[in-house]
């Protein structure tokens, strides 16, 4: 976790910390993404925090952080963090990851009404997807056409 002592604590009762502007929140988010593919085994980040990827192609993902709850805290401890696009003018839930001392917690559920808050209810989920994920969207009854997708 990482605490974030320039950013505003989110009103109480929610997590959402945007933070597709803000270059160190960027670099936040980048270490968060690097904890992701490490712990799913895949080959690359999900994110990387510069505005311009290698190549010249503008980075247009948007991410934002989740504050990890702790009610004394006066300023927001990053605990995990999401990143989004838009495929096929959808926007499209691309990965996600909460810290683990934070699972089990209640921020997944916070993070989760503050992301459907924040993008609507009906952004799709894109795999492949965790067992712990699958329970998740299950748990919440999310509807399966909006995860249980082959990309």
């Amino acid at each position: 976790m990482i605490p974030l002592l320039y950013a505003d604590k989110p009103k109480s009762g929610h997590a959402l910390i945007p933070a597709t502007e803000d270059m160190r929140l960027r670099r936040t988010v980048e270490i968060f993404g690097k904890c992701f593919y490490r712990e799913m085994g895949f080959d690359s980040p999900p994110f990387e925090a510069e505005f311009v990827h290698y190549g010249g192609e503008l980075n247009e993902a948007e991410v934002v952080l989740f504050d990890s709850q702790a009610p004394q805290a006066t300023f927001p401890i990053a605990a995990g963090a999401a990143g989004l696009s838009i495929v096929n003018e959808t926007r499209v839930l691309d990965w996600i990851w909460i810290h683990p001392f934070q699972r089990g917690k209640g921020l997944a559920d916070i993070a989760w009404d503050d992301l459907e808050a924040a993008y609507g209810d009906a952004f799709q989920v894109r795999g492949p997807l965790s067992k712990a994920m699958r329970r998740f969207l299950e748990k919440r009854d999310v509807a399966p056409e909006r995860w249980k997708r082959t990309r």
